[in-house]
Order: C-alpha cells, then sequence, then structure tokens
C-alpha cells in the first residue's frame, strides 16, 4: 500500500469520564499523576503541518463529505486524516470482563 492511499480516522473525545469504574487501578495514579482523563491536541492540524489533509468533523452529518474529500485527497497522492470529535461519555463500565 502507497502511503498517499491511506486515510486515518480518529476518535477524539472531548472528555473521559471512566475513573469511577475503576477506583482501585493504576488509572487514579495516572489521573492525578499525568491528568490523562484531559488528553488533547488537534490531529488534524498535526496531518496538515506534516503535509498530508487533515480535517475536523464534530457533526455526524459532516463524516461522509470529509470522507469524499479525503478521498480525493489521496487520489492526488496526498495522505488524509479525519479527527471526529466526540462527546463526553458519562456512561461507564460497572465491572471489567473476566480476565481483565
Amino acid at each position: 500500500m502507497n502511503v498517499a492511499d491511506l486515510i486515518i480516522g480518529i476518535l477524539h473525545k472531548e472528555g473521559v469520564e471512566y475513573l469511577p469504574a475503576f477506583p482501585h487501578s493504576d488509572l487514579i495514579d495516572a489521573a492525578a499523576r499525568y491528568q490523562i482523563e484531559c488528553l488533547g491536541g488537534d490531529y488534524a492540524d498535526l496531518a496538515r503541518s506534516l503535509g498530508g489533509h487533515g480535517e475536523r468533523v464534530s457533526d455526524p452529518a459532516d463524516i461522509v463529505p470529509a470522507l469524499k474529500r479525503a478521498l480525493l485527497q489521496n487520489a492526488d497522492g496526498v495522505p488524509a486524516l479525519i479527527e471526529c470529535i466526540t462527546s463526553e461519555e458519562k456512561r461507564f463500565a460497572r465491572k471489567l470482563p473476566a480476565g481483565l
């Protein structure tokens, strides 16, 4: 596969609220030390700065048009990244699957 034939999609949450599900895990320590629940960055901007096509999508209706633009960029030899901004998830797992 040629790098120019590449489309990357990233689901980027506005916030993460999973820590109450794991009160005795290393996640609590990581959150306190490194603020892992506050992950950020503009991946679309990073893609553009590296010479690729990058765009952020926050409205689900814009996903298909963004994919079409990404495919057009691929046809011109440009790799593409679509960063899909999702809302903060208020639900969390109450129990981990067996073995985790």
